[in-house]
Protein backbone atom coordinates (compact mmCIF):
# COMPACT_ATOMS: atom_id res chain seq x y z
CA UNK A 1 0.00 0.00 0.00
CA UNK A 2 0.90 3.49 -0.69
CA UNK A 3 1.11 6.47 1.60
CA UNK A 4 1.61 9.70 1.39
CA UNK A 5 2.76 12.49 3.83
CA UNK A 6 2.23 16.01 2.90
CA UNK A 7 4.56 18.87 4.26
CA UNK A 8 4.07 22.57 3.52
CA UNK A 9 7.99 23.99 4.59
CA UNK A 10 10.24 26.98 4.41
CA UNK A 11 9.18 30.52 4.26
CA UNK A 12 7.73 30.36 0.90
CA UNK A 13 5.24 27.05 1.89
CA UNK A 14 6.81 24.84 -0.73
CA UNK A 15 5.02 21.76 -1.14
CA UNK A 16 6.85 19.07 0.35
CA UNK A 17 5.92 14.81 -0.07
CA UNK A 18 7.13 12.06 1.72
CA UNK A 19 5.84 8.81 -0.52
CA UNK A 20 6.15 5.25 0.76
CA UNK A 21 5.74 1.52 0.04
CA UNK A 22 4.54 0.64 3.46
CA UNK A 23 4.95 -3.16 2.79
CA UNK A 24 9.14 -2.69 1.71
CA UNK A 25 9.35 0.69 3.76
CA UNK A 26 10.64 2.22 0.52
CA UNK A 27 10.39 5.65 0.38
CA UNK A 28 10.97 8.73 -2.03
CA UNK A 29 10.76 12.45 -1.06
CA UNK A 30 9.73 14.65 -3.80
CA UNK A 31 10.80 18.35 -3.46
CA UNK A 32 12.86 18.30 -0.13
CA UNK A 33 12.49 21.89 0.69
CA UNK A 34 14.23 23.59 3.57
CA UNK A 35 13.35 21.63 6.60
CA UNK A 36 15.56 17.90 6.30
CA UNK A 37 15.23 16.93 9.88
CA UNK A 38 11.28 17.21 9.67
CA UNK A 39 11.52 14.97 6.66
CA UNK A 40 13.36 12.36 7.92
CA UNK A 41 11.70 12.58 10.98
CA UNK A 42 8.64 11.36 9.58
CA UNK A 43 10.38 8.88 7.49
CA UNK A 44 12.07 7.15 10.88
CA UNK A 45 8.95 7.44 13.26
CA UNK A 46 7.63 4.86 10.23
CA UNK A 47 10.58 3.23 9.72
CA UNK A 48 11.02 4.15 6.33
CA UNK A 49 14.10 4.12 4.40
CA UNK A 50 14.35 6.97 1.88
CA UNK A 51 16.11 5.97 -1.60
CA UNK A 52 14.98 8.72 -3.48
CA UNK A 53 14.59 12.25 -3.71
CA UNK A 54 12.70 13.93 -7.25
CA UNK A 55 12.66 17.21 -7.87
CA UNK A 56 9.81 18.71 -9.57
CA UNK A 57 11.93 21.33 -11.12
CA UNK A 58 15.28 23.46 -10.05
CA UNK A 59 14.25 26.64 -7.96
CA UNK A 60 15.85 27.07 -4.53
CA UNK A 61 13.22 26.13 -2.87
CA UNK A 62 12.39 22.85 -3.79
CA UNK A 63 15.66 21.34 -2.72
CA UNK A 64 16.94 23.31 0.36
CA UNK A 65 16.84 20.23 2.35
CA UNK A 66 18.33 17.98 0.31
CA UNK A 67 21.81 17.33 1.18
CA UNK A 68 20.24 16.87 4.55
CA UNK A 69 17.92 14.46 3.44
CA UNK A 70 20.32 13.04 1.55
CA UNK A 71 23.30 12.36 4.41
CA UNK A 72 20.29 10.40 6.40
Amino acid sequence: MLEILHFTLGPVSTNTYLIADTQTRRAAVIDPAWDGKKILSAAQKRGWQIEYLWYTHAHFDHFGGAAEVAAG
